[in-house]
């Protein structure tokens, strides 16, 4: 039962259709962990083998996940000693498979494209360059606070609108402060959600699962006694212990924003200090607990039908229905929802609208844009054929041409934050205006819609 609710977790069920890599993470180190335990029992070298496979993979899908090698390493230990027994040059193949679906790829090409194993300058959002000490007194704060956001928040536009104009206000006076301002390397820090609720982008375990968790401690710690004490068993214990000290590592280390998904490979060796507790077999027992677990399941598979990443209804029929039934009735909240389901189907319209006007024999684009530069995927394709170009609003026209780009797509939102208009931008640069991109509306309620162009730079000379 306990292991079936897990799954029902927030930040495991709504990234199963997508191409998220913060929740299949966790099957890979589960995979990781459970073939090296295997090879401890059934002394095969080729659980082994697959155990450390299962490792490399971790690390090769997001950086994060690094310190979750300590853990396989712990739990193939005692089984490593098969190496010396079984031929060194299967064992040698094997590694270097490791290799090359670990971090050590993405590494190399963050050397030679960046200069550095791990890009940590981020203009406007922070440069991650977190002192380990707050790191973790920033994460104590944050992690705690994403995965207690309640769901279906969305419905309530002034719930998002105060919190987020309070947390504004407690970090703007908190970052300039003597204290506060060790936690200005985390990118928008106590900047915990966005108009569109609980999504794939910034869903932890979920409320339900800590609150099944907070039960589950305090009926066991009730019933402490009943249960009877297991044989201690030193290996065991580190095993529950050391994704703690982890936890630790990836809380010093990790500034980014929304970071409670990226914990998704951690959470499920966090438990078992917890489960082992004796008196979690009652615990499991009692109807209630049990009734719990279903409606937390129950309420997963809701928010899964109704997330507005991939909602698995019809959202256009049902609203357009409501809008001619009930015109600017509370039922509709004067087309919010409309817009709450609209991000992501006008995101796609938006991505297929720059693949049929970017001339596609064009092999360098520049992309002026915000931190976030959501449209950047659809920019680079064709794949291996063309390459994006980040450049700054105030980059003057010398330099770009000097990079070979001729084509530019220019986000208005960039050129706001430095108080410049479109056509300025134009004068300025000598070019020409090519086409107009249809705006698509922001993640957060409050920025609007985001109006792209499609600009030609002229020869100066002509």
């Amino acid at each position: 039962m306990v292991d079936v609710v897990f799954s029902s977790g927030w930040c495991f069920a709504l990234q199963a259709g997508s191409i998220a890599n913060d929740s299949f993470s966790a099957i890979y180190i589960l995979a990781a962990v459970d073939l090296a335990l295997r090879a401890r029992e059934t002394k095969r070298v080729t659980d082994l083998w697959l155990s450390l496979l299962a490792a490399a993979l971790v690390t090769g899908t997001k950086q994060s996940n690094i310190p979750l090698v300590a853990l396989w390493l712990a739990a193939a230990w005692p089984a490593l000693r098969l190496l010396r027994s079984h031929d060194r040059w299967p064992a040698a193949g094997m590694a270097c498979l490791g290799l090359l679906v670990s971090i050590v790829p993405v590494t190399i090409a963050n050397l030679y494209y960046t200069g550095t194993c791990l890009p940590l300058e981020f203009p406007g959002i922070g440069n991650f360059k977190l002192d380990p000490f707050w790191g973790i007194i920033g994460n104590a704060i944050s992690l705690p606070a994403q995965n207690l956001l309640p769901p279906f928040y969305s419905l309530l536009p002034p719930f998002y609108i105060h919190w987020n104009g309070l947390g504004a206000k407690i970090r703007l006076a908190l970052l300039h402060s003597p204290i506060g301002g060790h936690f200005s390397s985390f990118e928008n820090f106590l900047l915990l959600t966005h108009a569109h609720g609980i999504t794939e982008e910034n869903s932890g375990i979920g409320l339900g699962i800590c609150i099944l968790l907070l039960i589950a401690i305090v009926e066991a710690w009730r019933h402490r006694d009943a249960g009877g004490t297991a044989a201690p068993n030193r290996w065991l214990w580190w095993l529950r212990v050391i994704p703690w000290g982890l936890l630790l590592i990836f809380m010093a280390t990790n500034g980014s924003y929304q970071n409670a998904r990226q914990l998704a490979p951690y959470y499920t060796f966090l438990l078992p200090v917890f489960l082992v507790r004796p008196g979690q077999v009652f615990v499991a027992r009692e109807r209630l607990w049990q009734r719990l677990g279903q409606a937390v399941m129950a309420l997963t598979a809701v928010m899964l039908i109704t997330s507005v990443d991939r909602p698995l209804f019809p959202v256009q029929r049902l609203f357009g229905w409501l809008n001619a039934k009930y015109p600017g009735s509370a039922i509709i909240m004067d087309g919010y929802m409309d817009y709450l389901y609209s991000y992501f189907r006008n995101l796609e319209a938006h991505r297929n609208f720059l693949r049929r006007n970017v001339p596609p024999d064009e092999p360098i684009l520049g992309y002026c844009t915000t931190s976030t530069g959501v449209d950047e995927i659809a920019l680079w394709q064709p794949l291996n054929g063309r390459r994006v170009v980040r450049i700054l609003p105030e980059d003057p026209p010398e330099r770009l041409r000097q990079q070979g780009i001729h084509f530019v797509v220019i986000d208005e939102l960039a050129l706001q934050e430095k108080n410049e208009s479109a056509r300025l931008w134009l004068e300025t640069h000598h070019a020409q205006l090519i086409n107009v991109f249809p705006p698509v509306a922001q993640l957060d309620l409050d920025q609007g819609y985001c109006q792209l162009y499609l600009v030609y730079l002229n020869d100066p000379d002509q």
